[in-house]
């Protein structure tokens, strides 16, 4: 019965090309979004450099106070330090967006037969990744699939139609 829960993830050959395509499609939007926030936040990361660069020579002119400099910097410094972890989270969803989605169709296709090559060890694992619940009524197995995998099943799971 828990084979046949796996099976049901298998996508037609057909099914999948089209989707790598839809994924290719939009991954090229998914791309255009992170690089523009990644031009932004550099735009805003070099108007910050540029005012640390300026209140320096203030400082060395002396129009500006020690105690303002430092004070001035540090926050300036921590704005910067800021912007670099949102430009690295833009970097990496800009590549995990396509590659994920490529891999979890490649795994669609090979979960049955890793099933049927895995001992119960193995096996349970690949339950643990598809699944959050299974319900049994009347004996037949209702399972409730994880995300993505919820999208790939060729069968509704019984929380589909139970109200609530």
């Amino acid at each position: 019965m828990l084979g046949d829960i796996v099976k049901q993830i298998q996508i037609d050959h057909k099914v999948i090309d089209w989707i790598k395509e839809a994924l290719k499609l939009s991954h090229k939007d998914e791309k255009e979004f992170h690089d523009t926030q990644i031009k932004n936040l550099q735009s805003q990361y070099e108007r910050i450099q540029k005012r640390l660069e300026k209140i320096y020579i203030d400082k060395l002119d002396e129009i500006v106070t020690d105690d303002f400099f430092k004070k001035m910097s540090k926050q300036w410094n921590k704005e910067q330090e800021e912007i670099l972890k949102q430009i690295e989270k833009h970097q990496k969803a800009n590549m995990n967006y396509y590659e994920q989605g490529i891999i979890i169709l490649e795994l669609s296709q090979k979960l049955y037969s890793s099933w049927k090559k895995h001992k119960n060890e193995g096996k349970r694992k690949i339950l643990d990744l598809l699944l959050s619940n299974c319900t049994l009524n009347a004996g037949k197995l209702y399972p409730t699939y994880r995300r993505p995998f919820n999208m790939l099943a060729k069968e509704p799971s019984l929380s589909n139609w139970l109200p609530g």
